[in-house]
């Protein structure tokens, strides 16, 4: 992954991010409401449940393309939940401080 890589990806999606995992470099946006909302939807659907962070991850991913990102998958299953998990931290979902009073 160049520096001029990551800066195209900059340049047409905005802030972006990186994981590595499996030994490939991941580059992924921050997702959207929409699709957080997608999200948890699927996560309330028994038919969608176990492909929401796949789905969401999917969504996200800016790099590699598409056929790349099938193959990844294909031998590494269990990489989309780590991706999605970091796409989801990204979002927001992280264990928050404990709540002060004012």
């Amino acid at each position: 992954m160049t520096d001029q890589t990551i800066e195209e990806l900059k340049e047409k999606h905005g802030d972006v991010y990186t994981v590595e995992t499996c030994g490939a470099v991941v580059v992924f946006k921050r997702c959207s409401r929409m699709e957080y909302k997608r999200f948890r939807e699927s996560l309330a659907s028994e038919r969608k449940k176990a492909d929401a962070l796949e789905t969401l991850a999917r969504a996200c991913i800016v790099h590699p393309e598409a056929s790349e990102l099938n193959d990844f998958f294909d031998r590494y299953p269990a990489a989309a939940d780590v991706i999605g998990s970091k796409i989801l931290e990204v979002a927001g979902a992280v264990e928050a401080e404990a709540a002060k009073k004012a």
